[in-house]
């Protein structure tokens, strides 16, 4: 009888190891996994967020008080998408370095501590061409960086 118990014990041991071992690589995959769609998903929004102010800007700095050419709906929606990636963007540098590194969070506060010029004692193409000029240069760091933190916590 000892025999027998002497045998089952080592496999029965082995298999609860095993068990738990799989069992704590697969929770620890999991988080890992969502994470990075996370990271990925707050880097995404920051891009979108840049590229339709940038639009917003490149379209206000050529109209040079002539009219951006568009229409009112056209103008209508690209307002409400500066509107809405100015918040966007906002909230990401508030509270985007839980998501996103501290080299990309850094580039969002200079970008939003940065000297803006005045638009009410500098000329509007003036403005707007600073504005696309400073938004498309963070744009461009910001994607650099990106890809290196994802490619670097890739699942």
């Amino acid at each position: 009888m000892i025999d027998l118990v002497l045998k089952i014990i080592p496999g029965i041991l082995i298999a609860t190891i095993s068990l738990w071992l799989s069992t704590r690589w697969a929770i620890k995959k999991f988080y890992s996994e969502k994470w990075w769609y996370r990271k990925e998903t707050a880097y995404s929004e920051i891009i979108n967020a840049l590229y339709d102010l940038i639009l917003y800007f490149k379209v206000h700095k050529e109209d040079y008080g002539q009219g951006t050419g568009y229409s009112k709906e056209k103008e209508i929606e690209l307002y409400q998408n500066y509107i809405n990636s100015y918040w966007a963007l906002k909230k990401a540098i508030a509270i985007g370095s839980f998501y996103i590194s501290k080299k990309a969070q850094a580039i969002l506060v200079n970008l939003d501590e940065r000297d803006i010029l005045d638009f009410h004692n500098n000329p509007s193409w003036d403005y707007y061409e600073k504005e696309f000029t400073d938004h498309q240069i963070c744009l461009n760091e910001l994607i650099i960086i990106a890809k290196l933190d994802l490619k670097e916590h890739k699942i």
